[in-house]
């Protein structure tokens, strides 16, 4: 209630000390200082303040609404000339964390390319910001910009030891450069925003701008370096969540087979279970549900509400040998996986961390993501975990499931 007596910088304070302390006060006090926020910023002189807003809605994960991010892109335009390196990689950050695009910002970047811009964009002072500039703009598909290029080019310069976080932060700004540059990003790509419309005339999703005229930065030794920093963290972080062994149980009792963290052929990235064809089942009088076996292939762990007789197995059958039915179901063979469109299928079991907390919108790291794994020929089936927690039974679970995989051809087919 007392937003409206706060100063400006009052309001920025605030909003960016949450975020530096990784407190989420709720969305009606952040939606109260984003309203706030839009009336000063609209002649507002002060780049530090767009820059220190847009961090800390980003890092909060909080979607602040098209109409603030519509006014907070024509503030950085209109400052742009008086933004720092650091303002400005800050403001990009938080725009590609939150997955909306600033082509009128992005736009303006690359007019004033010849002028003050054209110096900012080689006189990083900061190594961190310079990565993150470069990871924000590929993550924003803004890699095509002469500005980035500019950036990846003194990034490449840089003498000293990077932190594996930067390193991370190269390599992936690479794999997009890569990706579109390749021309492995199809029209199909819309499809998998659906409900990540675009929200004004001058800012765009990220997912609805096409790239021309790209040229892929050279593989170098940092590049190499960088690849092993990122290939450390794939390796490394491996961990299955209740949440996902909670999916791996429904799917089981429906008689999918599948395989837990799947890598890419290259090895790049492991998704959470790629899915194999059905092969055959049989009938089961109605209401029963399959009553599955232990023999498994690989360790899936037991939830709260289901029993070892539910962990995957390894193909489907009847049991010959017992009055009652039983299904094999889980592992084959790692080169047989089910396909959509010619591409194969593959289940991301998605956290609080891949959505905006107040308006469930997937988040910029989670789009790129995406687009790296359709050029690597998978289609992702998301889970979200706010659906999920919205199933109270097991039944419920299994129809929600049969629903996401429809016309997937991973489910059994009747004897």
């Amino acid at each position: 209630r007392r937003m409206l007596e706060f100063t400006p910088q009052g309001v920025t304070n605030v909003v960016w000390g949450l975020a530096s302390l990784a407190r989420y006060p709720g969305p009606e006090l952040l939606d109260g200082a984003a309203a706030q926020a839009m009336q000063f910023l609209r002649t507002s002189n002060v780049p530090m303040q767009v820059s220190n807003l847009m961090w800390a809605f980003g890092k909060l994960l909080h979607d602040p609404g098209d109409e603030f991010l519509l006014v907070v892109e024509g503030a950085a335009v209109r400052m742009l000339p008086d933004f720092s390196p650091q303002e400005l990689s800050n403001t990009l950050w938080g725009f590609a964390i939150l997955g909306r695009r600033p082509a009128a910002l992005l736009a303006a970047m690359q007019d004033q390319l010849d002028s003050q811009m054209a110096v900012a964009a080689v006189d990083w002072t900061n190594h961190q910001s310079a990565c993150t500039a470069v990871w924000a703009l590929a993550i924003l598909r803004a890699h095509h910009l002469p500005w980035w290029r500019r950036t990846w080019d003194h990034v490449t310069r840089f003498d000293g030891e990077l932190e594996d976080e930067m390193k991370r932060q190269i390599f992936q700004a690479w794999l997009l450069a890569e990706s579109d540059t390749r021309a492995f990003i199809s029209s199909a790509d819309a499809a998998d925003l659906e409900g990540n419309a675009t929200f004004g005339e001058k800012t765009q999703d990220i997912s609805s701008h096409r790239l021309t005229n790209l040229t892929l930065p050279a593989w170098g030794p940092l590049l190499q370096e960088c690849k092993e920093a990122w290939m450390e963290r794939t390796n490394s972080n491996i961990h299955m969540s209740n949440f996902h062994i909670a999916v791996c149980n429904t799917l089981s009792r429906l008689g999918v087979r599948f395989s837990n963290e799947v890598k890419t052929e290259d090895g790049l990235f492991s998704m959470d279970i790629g899915l194999h064809p059905a092969r055959y089942s049989f009938e089961l009088a109605p209401g029963h549900l399959v009553k599955l076996g232990t023999y498994s292939h690989i360790s899936v762990g037991v939830g709260d509400t289901t029993d070892q007789s539910t962990a995957t197995c390894s193909s489907v059958s009847p049991d010959k040998h017992s009055n009652s039915s039983r299904a094999w179901c889980g592992m084959a063979e790692p080169s047989e996986y089910a396909t959509y469109n010619g591409l194969k299928v593959a289940i991301e079991v998605d956290g609080k961390s891949h959505f905006t907390c107040n308006t469930r919108r997937v988040l910029g790291p989670t789009l790129a993501r995406g687009r790296l794994l359709r050029a690597r020929n998978w289609y992702v089936v998301s889970i979200p975990g706010f659906e999920w927690e919205g199933l109270n039974s097991d039944i419920e679970r299994e129809h929600y499931m049969q629903r996401k995989l429809a016309g997937l051809g991973v489910t059994r087919r009747c004897l």
